[in-house]
């Protein structure tokens, strides 16, 4: 811990302090500016970029990509705010714009895929080859316990 008393010790009533975290009469710093946040954020953004990047890995995941779809569209409305509070003088833009991004790949990845999934389940040709596949399984496991018993 410093020592107040210091000569060299930035102080509250020095004019010449340096710094927000100068020290107060009895050693004791002053508050941060921005009611304690750290300067330099933007939440919204933050939250776009992590779950644009999520959504995005799990878009790809046939069943799981029902979440991702979620995240990504999640993920573009914090993107948006973010991109608001950053025009409004909050920092972190970039980010919020990755996340637009990031989620609205995502979001366009994981529908192509659902919609790809539900062609190929529904058409007929392949509910037929996929049955008859089922039935050869079904089969070869009877033979493999008619041969273990």
């Amino acid at each position: 811990m410093s020592d107040p008393n210091r000569p060299d010790a930035p102080r509250a009533d020095n004019p010449e302090a340096q710094g927000s975290f100068a020290a107060a009469p009895g050693g004791q710093y002053a508050p941060p500016p921005h009611g304690g946040r750290p300067a330099g954020s933007n939440g919204p953004a933050i939250a776009a970029l992590v779950l644009g990047i999520v959504a995005l890995v799990l878009s790809w995941l046939p069943g799981i990509n029902i979440i991702a779809v979620l995240l990504a569209i999640a993920a573009l409305v914090t993107g948006f705010i973010g991109i608001r509070n950053a025009n409004r003088g909050a920092p972190g833009k970039g980010m919020a714009i990755a996340g637009v991004v990031t989620g609205a790949l995502g979001l366009i990845l994981a529908v192509l895929i659902l919609v790809g999934l539900a062609t190929l389940f529904g058409n007929p040709e392949f509910q037929d080859e996929f049955q008859q596949e089922m039935e050869r399984q079904q089969e070869l496991q009877q033979e493999l316990q008619e041969e273990q018993g």
